[in-house]
């Protein structure tokens, strides 16, 4: 639990209460304050088309890994303003988010090293998805960005 409230919706439900509120905007919308958890395909496992290996100094990449698949996005006003979204163009915002929050948390300016020392260790190992085997850490790195 990050300690914050947190919402999810699976799309065409999102899509309904979208249609809903262009047919009424004067009305509310309530939520239960009841948790609940809901299994997401491939939520938590690296996606298949994330990238891994050795980097140009044959070193191992990723170092850390952000959520980067079936992200809800902005997109272009005239193609509807949102669209669900996947590559390192989703991954790079959370990452880099998660970056802002450590430092202004911090208070001060850790080199990147530091940071990076952190975010490793913090890290959450992911499991291939629908398994209890963990994903190598070639294609995760130290794990999923906390």
């Amino acid at each position: 639990n990050a300690g914050f409230p947190m919402a999810s919706i699976e799309f065409q439900g999102g899509e309904n209460l979208l249609a809903a509120y262009k047919k009424n905007n004067k009305g509310t919308l309530a939520w239960s304050k009841d948790p609940a958890a809901v299994l997401i395909e491939g939520g938590g496992s690296p996606s298949g088309f994330s990238s891994f290996g050795l980097d140009g100094e044959l070193r191992s990449k990723p170092d850390i890994a952000g959520p980067g698949g079936a992200i809800l996005s902005a997109y272009p006003l005239a193609k509807g303003g949102y669209a669900v979204l996947g590559g390192t163009s989703m991954a790079t915002p959370y990452v880099a988010g998660a970056h802002a929050i450590y430092y202004q948390a911090k208070k001060s300016k850790p080199r990147g090293d530091a940071t990076r020392r952190v975010f490793k260790n913090t890290a959450t190992v992911s499991s291939n998805f629908g398994s209890k085997t963990k994903t190598s850490a070639a294609k995760q790195g130290a794990g999923l960005v906390n």
